[in-house]
This record gives structure tokens, sequence and C-alpha cells, in this order.
């Protein structure tokens, strides 16, 4: 990941659509990637997938932001303040690049 050029502390993003519902930036918000909880896997599961790690590697690198934020869930019992709960690969991602925020959307 050394030749991975950040933009910025988080990765360009867009809007996102979720079924039918288009969410807007303004709903996003920017979560230190160290108050996140990572998704948990059940023993023997990869933690990611190449296949699907790669594609998101590369969207990191584009200016144009084409990457949706994550969808985060409030712990409120834990040391961390959310859980991941979709966007595994994205928040792998962004840490192995060293991104320090994670753009996010929470669960009310």
């Amino acid at each position: 990941m050394a030749s991975h050029q950040r933009i910025g502390e988080y990765y360009p993003y867009q809007g996102l659509i979720r079924g039918e519902t288009y969410i807007d930036r303004s709903h996003v918000e920017l979560v230190p990637l160290l108050d996140i909880e990572p998704l948990r896997r059940d023993p023997g599961t990869p933690l990611f997938r190449k296949y699907k790690l790669v594609p998101v590697l590369m969207g990191l690198r584009s200016p144009h932001g084409f990457l949706p934020p994550c969808e985060l869930q409030r712990t409120g019992c834990s040391r961390f303040k959310y859980a991941l709960h979709n966007g595994s690969h994205r928040f792998y991602a962004s840490i192995a690049v060293g991104y320090s925020e994670l753009p996010v959307l929470i669960d009310r």
C-alpha cells in the first residue's frame, strides 16, 4: 500500500442508492476508524475476499468517488462507539492505506 497516494483523511465517496431511495451526501458522517468495531466473522470464514478487495482499493485511488459510505450501528455496550454493519472491504482497505476516518451512514 506504500504506492497509494491518499487524497485526504478518508476515501472520496458519493451518494448511495439503498433499494429505491437515494441517500444524499448530507446524511453521511465522518467517523474515526478507531471508534468502529470490525465486522465479526464465523471461525473459518475469510475476513475478506481478494476479488472484492481489489476493486475497492482501485476505488480508493479514484478522485471521482464511486464508493458508497459504509453503514454502522451504535453499540452502546462496547469499547467501540459503532459496529460495522455493511462495508467491511471499504473498512479494511481504508485501514490498509492509512486513512483515519471513514464516511458512514449510521442506522438510527
